[in-house]
């Protein structure tokens, strides 16, 4: 795994980013060698791009699939450009393909090139890769934070008290009036138009807080003709859950059956 720092012009400051690169080791029997893939793997609200290798055996998974994982650092920003300060949103869409096209030379074409993440960095998978569906070719998102406006409010109620509204405020301002960019679930619509729209997967356990916002938005993406998959089983907001959840999403994006693919 490369640990390093790199200058983000849009951010105007130096940010950490892991990369996690398969190689062809003997402690490990992958699936396929043909074809590298890369994966964005965006982290949630309390964490940052170290969540995924520390709380996952996910260097075990790169060798497995044959995925390469791109871990940013956003801070609290919920991959946005905050309204009077630091553009995280163009960070991660401009300067860091950027970045890792110069140095690593994986794969840049959107048949090889996913993103997803979990809670916080659900919501920003979905958020980049709708934005952008002609460069991913699939989505997922675990748990995801997918109702902006109502998570919002969540945070304005004190239903979730890790966040309060003033700081909720910081990305758009008095009242936090989540514009269309930034509503996945407009952002799901217009996607749901084009002929060509990038994979999607969801997963989010029975236990979860925001399974009534998961469970909305897979209803609206079937409503709106969407063709995807939704997978819901125990669990809670946590890595148990996402440990499983992420290798159910490499199975679907790459076209693994996921009835004789073993969970490892």
């Amino acid at each position: 795994m490369f640990t390093g720092s790199t200058w983000s012009p849009s951010m105007r400051m130096t940010t950490r980013i892991n990369v996690i690169v398969p190689d062809l080791s003997g402690d490990c029997d992958p699936l396929q060698t043909d074809e590298l893939y890369v994966m964005y793997l965006l982290h949630g609200l309390t964490a940052n791009g170290d969540e995924w290798p520390r709380f996952t055996n996910l260097e075990y998974l790169a060798k497995k699939y044959n995925v390469a994982f791109i871990m940013p650092d956003v801070d609290r920003s919920f991959y946005t450009d905050m309204k009077d300060g630091i553009r995280y949103f163009r960070y991660v869409t401009k300067d860091l393909p950027a970045f890792v096209d110069t140095w690593f030379r994986l794969p840049t074409d959107r048949a090889h090139t996913f993103v997803a993440g979990e809670s916080m960095g659900g919501y920003g998978a979905c958020k980049v890769g709708f934005t952008y569906p002609e460069r991913f070719g699939g989505i997922a998102t675990f748990s995801g934070a997918l109702d902006l406006p109502d998570f919002g409010r969540m945070c304005s109620d004190g239903t979730f008290p890790d966040m309060s509204l003033g700081e909720f405020e910081l990305m758009f301002g008095e009242g936090a009036p989540v514009p269309p960019e930034a509503d996945v679930f407009a952002l799901l619509e217009k996607a749901a138009k084009l002929e060509d729209r990038p994979r999607l997967c969801s997963f989010c356990g029975t236990e979860d807080f925001l399974l009534e916002m998961n469970r909305r938005f897979d209803a609206r993406a079937t409503e709106l003709g969407y063709d995807h998959l939704y997978v819901e089983w125990e669990g809670d907001h946590e890595w148990r859950f996402w440990q499983v959840a992420i290798q159910r999403a490499l199975q679907y994006l790459l076209g693994f059956d996921p009835e004789t693919t073993p969970i490892w």
